[in-house]
């Protein structure tokens, strides 16, 4: 994401500088703060869309290339033992998640699925939510997706 920062805003920086503001006629006030503005605004919403096709660009070469990051995610392998001990058999199980909108996603379905993190009993219910802090597929959708307002609530660290 340093790369795709340290690329783009250089790159649209020099498109924004390099688009003329001069007339040869004087304008109101109104029209050339009106101008300023509207070159500000596509400064910004050109370098957000350049920013998103780098990240997703990121994201297509993760899921194209089945990369996972750390455990539990995207995929879970369990090893089949019987009572000798003997390993007879593997099962990959993708990992799947309760979405934001509360319906059940699978990353082998959708590998772009988010869920909302939490504090879990030893029953997998969830005991306090995190709002803010997400799971994913893949660690990069979460790591994008993040916000720490849940930290920044005095309540929230009370109760943990």
């Amino acid at each position: 994401m340093y790369d795709i920062s340290n690329q783009t805003i250089p790159q649209e920086l020099s498109v924004f500088t390099a688009t003329p503001y001069v007339s040869s006629i004087v304008q109101p006030l109104a029209i050339f703060y009106e101008e300023i503005s509207s070159g500000i605004t596509l400064f910004q919403s050109s370098t957000f869309n350049s920013f998103d096709q780098g990240i997703q660009l990121t994201r297509v070469v993760i899921q194209g290339n089945f990369f996972t990051a750390a455990l539990q995610t995207q995929v879970d392998i369990n090893l089949i033992i019987d009572e000798n001990a003997t390993l007879t058999g593997t099962r990959m199980m993708f990992t799947s998640y309760i979405n934001i909108s509360g319906y059940a996603c699978s990353c082998f379905i959708t590998p772009t699925c988010l869920g909302e993190s939490g504090i879990y009993d030893t029953y997998g219910q969830m005991m306090m939510p995190m709002p803010g802090i997400l799971t994913a597929c893949l660690n990069f959708d979460a790591l994008v997706e993040l916000n720490l307002d849940f930290f920044y609530n005095q309540l929230n660290i009370d109760e943990l």
